[in-house]
């Protein structure tokens, strides 16, 4: 079987399916889930994106995902990630996921009270070279609406610190 599936404009998944029919009766026999996911571009300083997050339909308990990928090139020192929603009534968590399937920094948009902020900022040092992933988890939505977008950013080797009086050989 061979099949084309057109992958999304913005960074994130498409779910899509394969589905077979009985040459006969032209009845869905089977069907194979397929997901297309498009990467964020990055360069030498990171790389930009956004989505979409939909929800608001008031059910507890759905939590709905969504994962982006990206590319580490080897010599980065230390990556951010950043993400923005322009509606604090969002409570989302986010993980930061290696390319060997380890979740290794997570970070969600409440502060130490509980209150809703506006972006949750993950932070890696020295990330392994590799396709890492960030998934996002809406926990909550305000129900102000259906659909909210989302901006992001990825910056690599951002984070500098220096000391005065200190040797400077390694």
């Amino acid at each position: 079987i061979t099949a084309q599936l057109t992958a999304p404009a913005q960074p994130g998944d498409l779910a899509a399916a394969l589905r077979l029919h009985d040459s006969a009766s032209h009845a869905v026999t089977s069907e194979i889930p397929v997901t297309v996911r498009t990467l964020i571009p990055t360069g030498p300083t990171g790389g930009a994106f956004t989505s979409t997050l939909t929800g608001g339909n008031g059910r507890a308990g759905a939590a709905p995902t969504s994962t982006f990928a990206f590319d580490v090139d080897d010599g980065i020192d230390n990556m951010s990630l950043t993400l923005g929603v322009s509606d604090s009534g969002y409570s989302l968590v986010g993980y930061l996921i290696d390319p060997n399937g380890m979740a290794l920094s997570t970070a969600s948009n409440l502060d130490p009270a509980g209150n809703a902020q506006l972006a949750i900022q993950l932070f890696r040092a020295n990330p392994q070279p590799g396709r890492w992933r960030f998934v996002l988890s809406e926990l909550v939505s305000s129900g102000k609406q259906t659909s909210i977008p989302v901006t992001g950013r990825i910056g690599f080797n951002t984070a500098s610190v220096t000391a005065s009086g200190l040797p400077t050989d390694r």
